[in-house]
């Protein structure tokens, strides 16, 4: 069983990537901090907007070619030590984003640890209780490198 099928609203970005994306070279569009509780939830919330999509093996002129583009618009729930580092910039590309599971840290109510790995700007790592995904938009974003 995939363990992003306990994200809510995981089953779409299955559908569109096949798989569950590494997030290589995504980039940070958006990310909203607020210090409420929504959902029925206990604590902050974090939203965070990227532009992802799928890299081929076909070179075009000397870049690998990129497919479906998306915008992804994820929330995370009851946030407990966030860190941003290195600061906001105009592309904010990832290497990677990475969930894991920490039910087992005996951490209460906190069931994920989240890292959105930056090549250059936007390092963000936190904690949370639950994950869903807000809504997955086609094309590319305006202002974006692959545009």
């Amino acid at each position: 069983m995939n363990k992003y099928l306990k994200i809510a609203g995981s089953e779409e970005i299955l559908g569109i990537f096949e798989d569950w994306p590494s997030f290589h070279d995504a980039e940070i569009i958006s990310v909203v901090l607020d210090r409420n509780a929504c959902k029925g939830q206990n604590g902050p919330t974090v939203t965070v907007k990227l532009h992802c999509f799928q890299i081929t093996n076909e070179v075009v002129g000397n870049q690998y070619k990129t497919i479906k583009h998306n915008i992804v618009t994820f929330a995370f729930y009851d946030v407990v030590e966030f860190y941003l580092g290195y600061g906001f910039g105009q592309q904010n590309s990832l290497s990677g984003l990475t969930i894991s599971d920490i039910r087992g840290d005996q951490l209460e109510n906190i069931n994920y640890k989240v890292s959105f790995d930056a090549h250059t700007t936007c390092d963000l790592h936190f904690n949370c209780s639950k994950i869903e995904i807000l809504s997955i938009e086609g094309g590319i974003p305006v202002g974006s490198v692959y545009a």
